[in-house]
C-alpha cells in the first residue's frame, strides 16, 4: 500500500485568453522598462567617462591651444569664383579642429574681380586675413593659379 501523501494528482489548466493577454502586456512592460534603464545607464556611464577623460587630460588641452599658428598663402590669378570658397573652407576647418590660422592672398595681376573679392574678404575676416607672413614657421601654399590656367 502506498502512502497517500506521495501520490498527488496535479491538473494543469490552460490559461484563459484574457490571462494570456495580461501576461503578454506585463512582459512587454518589463522589457520596455529594462531597455529604458539600460539606455539611461549607458548614457550616465558615457558621461562619467567623458568627464574623467577631460579631468585627466587637462595638461594636454592647454598644450594644444599654444600650438603654432598655421599660415595659408593663397596664390591667385583670375580666381574670384574659387577664392571665397577656399577661404570659407579654411575658416571652417580651423574652427572645427580648434586651430588658429592666418591667410594671406597673393595676387598675380588678375584681370577679373579677384582684387575686389580680396578686399571684401579682408573686411569680413580682418583678424585672419593678413597682407604678409608674420614670421610663422608653418606655411601652407595653395596655388589657385594653376587651376585657372589649366582650365583656360
Amino acid at each position: 500500500m502506498k502512502p497517500s501523501f506521495l501520490i498527488k494528482r496535479v491538473e494543469i489548466k490552460q490559461p484563459s485568453q484574457a490571462l494570456r493577454h495580461t501576461l503578454l502586456q506585463e512582459g512587454m512592460t518589463v522589457v520596455t522598462d529594462f531597455m529604458i534603464w539600460l539606455l539611461a545607464a549607458y548614457g550616465c556611464s558615457t558621461l562619467l567617462l567623458k568627464m574623467g577623460y577631460i579631468l585627466l587630460n587637462r595638461e594636454t588641452t592647454l598644450i594644444t591651444v599654444t600650438e603654432p599658428m598655421t599660415h595659408y598663402q593663397l596664390l591667385v590669378y583670375n580666381s574670384e569664383h574659387r577664392l571665397e570658397a577656399v577661404v570659407r573652407k579654411l575658416m571652417f576647418q580651423s574652427g572645427l579642429y580648434g586651430r588658429s590660422i592666418q591667410i594671406s592672398i597673393v595676387d598675380d595681376g588678375s584681370s577679373d574681380d579677384t582684387v575686389k573679392m580680396k578686399e571684401i574678404l579682408h573686411r569680413v575676416h580682418e583678424s585672419t586675413l593678413t597682407e604678409e607672413q608674420d614670421g610663422l614657421e608653418h606655411v601652407v601654399i595653395i596655388d589657385l593659379r594653376t587651376l585657372q590656367r589649366e582650365a583656360g
